[in-house]
């Protein structure tokens, strides 16, 4: 999957659950939904990696999401968050 996609690609899921989060954690989403691994995540963005760490965790538990490959596939697939 290309990592030029944003968020916008998948904005039915994205707005669901980040409606009322901050740009971190959007950029967040982004970058999780192209498959970044938490090491690039905390790279591009300056980031500690346990804060990243914890930011992947919640997008997770609001999309009602076990891992990223489910998070991936809500997104591509556009379901709801759980």
């Amino acid at each position: 999957m290309p990592r030029t996609v944003g968020a916008g690609q998948w904005f039915p899921l994205f707005r669901s659950v980040l409606e009322q989060d901050d740009q971190t954690r959007s950029e967040i989403f982004a970058m999780l939904v192209q498959r970044f691994t938490n090491e690039e995540i905390a790279d591009r963005l300056r980031l500690a990696n346990q804060t990243v760490k914890n930011h992947v965790s919640s997008v997770l538990r609001k999309v009602g999401a076990r891992n990223r490959n489910e998070l991936l596939r809500r997104a591509v697939e556009g379901w709801p968050a759980a």
